[in-house]
């Protein structure tokens, strides 16, 4: 799985890398990745910690919501799906960039619940094995 930690792009720098990356991933064998919708690219969290070039909080926080926006319409138009994670900036740690331990499970729980989802739409799996999969997921998931 490739993970892309991408920051302070603009729209049509992001269009150019994602393009780039969709290509290079298709033409490499990757042919689950030309079914519509099989590629999931999280949003990026709140963070408070700033930076000389957001050297406020809500600089920082209106630059990340202007990079998620553009996230999502890029989905639509490049046909991958955005993942939003439901943390929120009471849930930072103390250095205000990472999720507290306290509520990090609920990263890896949408994480889970997501692709469960998304398994079930395009899994030809029987009913049955539907079942054993859910009860697996069901016990590792983390409350």
């Amino acid at each position: 799985m490739n993970v892309f930690f991408v920051t302070l792009w603009t729209h049509k720098q992001a269009d150019n890398f994602f393009s780039m990356t969709l290509l290079y991933e298709k033409e490499n064998s990757h042919l689950q990745l030309n079914r519509s919708g099989c590629i999931t690219i999280c949003s990026t969290m709140p963070c408070l910690k700033t930076i000389r070039k957001f050297p406020t909080e809500k600089e920082l926080m209106n630059n990340i919501e202007s990079y998620n926006e553009q996230l999502n319409r890029l989905s639509y138009e490049k046909n991958f799906r955005v993942l939003n994670l439901p943390i929120n900036v009471h849930q930072l740690a103390s250095d205000k960039i990472h999720v507290d331990l306290r509520y990090q499970y609920r990263i890896f729980n949408s994480i889970i619940d997501h692709f469960t989802v998304i398994n079930d739409r395009f899994s030809p799996c029987k009913t049955k094995d539907k079942k054993k999969l859910r009860e697996y997921y069901n016990r590792n998931r983390i409350i």
